[in-house]
């Protein structure tokens, strides 16, 4: 058996200048480390064209002119999808854009981010939705969700993507629903992501569907309860008429 000592030269890696240096010796080339990391960007670019349509899919299904909220705003990413798609006549952002530092939370966004982070973020949203804001179609809140939503008026659908754990998930779940107009819609994000803070947005939902006089709908990983309306109420009364 041959061994490397000092003396002996190791194979060169190969790339180039510039490349990545991984010797040939590893079994490894730099070319292969490139192609594992092209399939890993693909997967993931796949995974978030998936979610976008997922998204399109449930904008569709919400009431137009409508007025609706967003819980979990973050940058207005899709705070700016829910006015071009759903054209509510007044959309309610809610987020308290604050630091948090809670056991439980170390990988959210916003323990990641100092408050004066977070308050840069806020600016840049009330800047990015100015002219809405202007002119009455769209209205911030800055408090937790529970503050916010209970001063809310009578609402056609929300839009959940805040808080992720069970509890949190379970209290605007319930929070929300009460402020429903019948035939509400109240939909979220992350639904069946397994893991994903120990199944919390999963969990709260299947408990809640169960509980609730509710249509439940799923699209990929998008969830969608419909308050069951008085109409529907006397379809499921009216009983099928016999065959003469």
């Amino acid at each position: 058996m041959r061994h490397l000592s000092s003396a002996t030269p190791r194979p060169r890696a190969r790339g180039g200048h510039g490349a990545e240096a991984v010797p040939d010796w590893l079994g490894v080339t730099a070319l292969q480390v490139r192609l594992r990391r092209l399939r890993g960007r693909a997967w993931h670019a796949a995974i978030a064209t998936r979610h976008r349509l997922h998204r399109r899919i449930l904008l569709a299904r919400l009431p137009k002119q409508g007025e609706g909220a967003e819980i979990g705003v973050w940058r207005g990413d899709f705070s700016a999808r829910l006015l071009r798609h759903a054209k509510p006549s007044r959309l309610h952002l809610i987020d308290p854009w604050q630091h948090r530092s809670e056991q439980g939370y170390e990988h959210a966004r916003f323990a990641r981010r100092d408050d004066s982070q977070m308050e840069l973020i806020y600016r840049g949203v009330r800047e990015r939705f100015g002219r809405e804001i202007a002119c009455g179609q769209v209205v911030i809140h800055r408090h937790p969700s529970a503050v916010a939503v209970a001063a809310l008026p009578p609402l056609d659908w929300v839009y959940i993507d805040g808080d992720h754990t069970y509890e949190g998930v379970a209290a605007d779940l319930r929070s929300c629903w009460a402020r429903l107009t019948p035939n509400g819609r109240v939909a979220g994000d992350d639904y069946g992501v397994r893991g994903w803070w120990e199944d919390g947005v999963t969990k709260a939902v299947d408990e809640f569907a169960r509980s609730e006089d509710c249509k439940k709908t799923i699209i990929g990983t998008q969830f969608l309860l419909r308050k069951v309306s008085p109409r529907d109420e006397a379809g499921r009364r009216r009983k099928p008429r016999g065959r003469a």
